[in-house]
Formats: C-alpha cells, sequence, structure tokens
C-alpha cells in the first residue's frame, strides 16, 4: 500500500525529451534536493517524473536556470524539399528566419544566457535607386543575475555582424534583461525522505509518527490475520467428545 502510494504522489514534469535536455533537468533538481527521476519514453524520448507536491518548486527553478533550453530550427529545417516551387520572396523570409534563428541559438549558449531572440531585418532595396536601406538587428537577450554577459556586449555585438552581410556594428542592438527571481521559498527547509519524497522540516516529526502507525498497524493486521489462518483452525477442526 505504501509502495502504491508512492507511486502515486509521481508526476510527470517534462515529456518528449532528448537525453541531454533530460540530464540538464535532473542536474539543476537534484542539487535543489528534489527527488526527480528520468524515465524512457517513445522512439528514443525521455519523461521526468518528480513528486506532487514539488512540481510547481520544480518548475520556477528550472525556469530561473533556463532549462529546457529553447529548440531552434536549422536552416535545412526551414529549406526541405516539399515539391512545390516557392517564390523568391518567400525563400528570403525563410531565409532571414532561418538566420535569426541560428544567431538566437549560438547567444543561447553563452554562460548566463537564459533566453535569446533575434530580429533581423534586411531591406529589399531597390538595384535603380541611389539611396539605400541598411540592415539592422536586435538581440533581446534574457540573462542570469550574477553572470558576465553585460560585459560581453561588444562580442555578441561582433558575433551578429560577422553573421549577416552588410550589417553595421551601429546598426545591431542588444537589450539586456535580468531574470527576476520568482522563487522566493527557502530550499534548505525541504528534507528527502528515503530518496522518495521531499518534506519541509516542520513536517518530519508528522510524517515519521504516521509512518509509524501504519507500520504498527500492518503489523497488527498480518499477526492477527496469521491468527485467524494458523492457530484458529486448529481449535476448529478439534474433535469434541459427545456423550
Amino acid at each position: 500500500m505504501l509502495l502504491f502510494a508512492v507511486s502515486a504522489c509521481k508526476t510527470e514534469l517534462y515529456s518528449n525529451l532528448n537525453e541531454h535536455e533530460a540530464n540538464e533537468i535532473l542536474a539543476a533538481l537534484l542539487p535543489m534536493n528534489i527527488a526527480a527521476e528520468k524515465t524512457a519514453g517513445a522512439e528514443n524520448t525521455w519523461v521526468v517524473t518528480v513528486n506532487k507536491s514539488n512540481f510547481s518548486r520544480s518548475i520556477e527553478i528550472l525556469k530561473e536556470n533556463g532549462i529546457p533550453r529553447d529548440r531552434f530550427v536549422s536552416m535545412g529545417d526551414v529549406f526541405k524539399k516539399e515539391g512545390l516551387v516557392s517564390s523568391p520572396t518567400e525563400d528570403r523570409i525563410r531565409f532571414i528566419y532561418a538566420l535569426s534563428q541560428k544567431i538566437s541559438e549560438m547567444i543561447n549558449q553563452i554562460d548566463g544566457v537564459l533566453v535569446a531572440r533575434t530580429n533581423i531585418v534586411i531591406p529589399q532595396n531597390d538595384p535603380f535607386t541611389e539611396k539605400l536601406l541598411p540592415a539592422s538587428a536586435s538581440i533581446f537577450i534574457k540573462y542570469k543575475q550574477g553572470s558576465d554577459v553585460q560585459t560581453m556586449v561588444p562580442q555578441i555585438k561582433r558575433l551578429v555582424v560577422n553573421s549577416v552581410e552588410g550589417l553595421d556594428y551601429e546598426k545591431v542592438t542588444v537589450a539586456l534583461f535580468p531574470a527576476q527571481s520568482a522563487f522566493v521559498q527557502n530550499e534548505s527547509n525541504y528534507v528527502n525522505i528515503l530518496g522518495i519524497i521531499d518534506i519541509s522540516k516542520d513536517s518530519v516529526m508528522s510524517f515519521f509518527l504516521i509512518f509509524g502507525f501504519l507500520i504498527l498497524l500492518s503489523v497488527g493486521v498480518c499477526g492477527f490475520s496469521a491468527y485467524i489462518l494458523l492457530i484458529k483452525p486448529k481449535n476448529i477442526f478439534k474433535p469434541t467428545l459427545k456423550i
């Protein structure tokens, strides 16, 4: 009954993960004293489960660490051969989108960056006009407080300039936003019991009292059952003398 109750307390946190993503989630939750487990899913995917009592806490911890990381579309995925002939305008829009995804993916690999978004503007200039509109790029970065992302802005801008043809350094804007901690619960207030369940320190005594009561109740039920099945039948089948 106890094992059934423990298994019923588990809930799915994330599914359809690759092994690297599942390991990243475990690496973020286990040091915070959260009993997380990964199990194999369908088609080489993984599922991460936690106790229901720690579901919201786990979500907040992963959110603050930018885990699981965003999945970006590659250039090959954008330009898949589907048998339909696309117009030059559609190809141009696809190229700009794929380029933005690639730049965002590179910036997202920088330590301390939680979320990165890139918006590239490449004007379609008229070849018969002398006035050409320059290309521009805007980078949105949400970073973890205490990291060195702010000092890396010049490197990030050069990275973007060298990735977009005809883009000037002055036309790149990098907007940094520190992530605000939404998790205010003190992690040290939680204790892991036998690697199965996490409870607050204030509830440890109540947990063991209930657990001890269940153990005594189980022993009592087993003893009474043994008495009924093993001892009592001897008296039932004992021959009696009739006068």
